[in-house]
């Protein structure tokens, strides 16, 4: 399997973290899929459950795609994606988006957490400034 996803940040302090949060069933197997995907020295994304919640833990919160060619990214992707039982809403972030740009963590968040919720996620960010929003679903 091709390790298609890496982290475009510029340190490897600058980290993404969510408040916590009642996840979807899959979400274990959200995040392995793509854990599997991603060409770093620790993983992804990480769970930590309190109770009936969670929190994650990304190891970046910017990520690209190691393409051969911009022109082919969404066949590239889905080449990549083959053979992994991928989700239909987290194929579709992944193939659907502009890979000439980056494809924030953020992005991905709305799929993990069950319906009806608000999110805090913080990043940290030496570099730029940390930072905070809300992820709804």
């Amino acid at each position: 399997m091709k390790k298609i996803l890496y982290s475009t940040c510029e340190s490897d302090s600058q980290k993404l973290q969510t408040g916590p949060f009642i996840p979807v069933d899959i979400i274990k197997d959200y995040i392995a899929i793509l854990n599997q995907l991603y060409d770093g020295t620790e993983d992804l994304l990480r769970l930590e459950e309190e109770g009936d919640k969670v929190k994650v833990h990304a190891s970046t919160y910017l990520l690209g795609a190691n393409l051969e060619n911009d022109a082919n990214a969404k066949d590239e992707i889905i080449s990549a994606l083959n053979g992994l039982n991928v989700p239909d809403d987290l194929r579709k972030i992944l193939v659907d988006n502009d890979w000439s740009c980056n494809l924030p963590v953020g992005e991905v968040l709305p799929i993990l957490i069950s319906n009806g919720q608000s999110v805090s996620v913080q990043i940290t960010d030496p570099v730029y400034g940390d930072s905070e929003f809300t992820v709804e679903r």
